[in-house]
């Protein structure tokens, strides 16, 4: 079942993913729309996760201070005053301040105080992860040159190290890593997520190396920053493992 849903998603998500990563509309107006419609659901998702715990997040608030994060990601394209003045201040950084404030002076009136803590704390990490850092996908792809290649690199090399570890030790597993966070995964598995999306890195570069541009795909570049990638798609994954393992999801 867990091999069909697997497929299945990769059959409606992949496509999607590439149609919105190379159509260049209005600055990528399609891929901005689609990431923005996730980090919303991304945000419900987490509140969700701190309900769990009866922290009561306020999701009105973190979701209009997350649509402004997103917007200021993407006007700046289309004003040069905003561009300069996010440069020079970074109002993402602001928005974070604002947020703590507002969450904080809300919590001043309340009567209980013994969820403050969490519910400050846990607006903040949420607007964090889905404010100022998933906005970082949409800025690859708008990078000059090749900005929509890095972006289905990066993506692609998650996703495949992701599948290759899966179907590596679902079949040639045979060594439990012993991880309390994921029980299930094997030496095999490991070693084959690893080796089998950096080759695939690797023969990827040699088949567009004639349009690839940018810095990084030098191949004393793009060794290291390939490596460090999947290093960051392994431990992202645990981590994303853990926070559901806290909330026991």
């Amino acid at each position: 079942m867990e091999t069909l849903k697997r497929i299945l998603s990769a059959a409606v998500l992949v496509p999607l993913f590439i149609f919105c990563a190379f159509n260049d509309y209005q600055n990528g107006l399609f891929f901005f729309i689609i990431l923005l419609i996730a980090a919303i659901l991304g945000t419900i998702e987490l509140r969700g996760f701190y309900k769990q715990k009866n922290v009561d997040i306020n999701t009105i608030i973190i979701i209009i201070f997350i649509i402004l994060s997103w917007s200021l990601h993407y006007f700046t394209h289309y004003s040069k005053t905003l561009s300069i003045y996010n440069a020079k201040y970074n109002i993402s950084i602001i928005l974070l301040v604002l947020l703590f404030l507002i969450t904080g002076i809300i919590e001043v009136f309340k009567s209980d105080f013994s969820k403050s803590l969490s519910k400050i704390s846990g607006t903040l990490l949420i607007f964090v992860y889905m404010g100022i850092l998933f906005p970082y996908v949409y800025k690859i792809k708008v990078l000059k040159p090749n900005g929509t290649f890095i972006l289905f690199f990066t993506a692609s090399l998650a996703w495949l190290c992701d599948s290759f570890a899966y179907f590596t030790g679902k079949y040639l597993g045979k060594h439990k890593l012993n991880l309390p966070v994921s029980p299930k995964k094997t030496l095999e598995g490991f070693i084959g997520g690893i080796v089998l999306s950096f080759a695939s890195a690797i023969l990827v570069r040699a088949i567009f190396i004639t349009k690839l541009k940018h810095s990084i795909f030098k191949l004393h570049y793009f060794i290291p920053i390939t490596l460090i990638l999947i290093a960051i798609a392994i431990f992202g994954d645990m981590i994303e493992s853990v926070i559901k393992r806290s909330v026991k999801i």
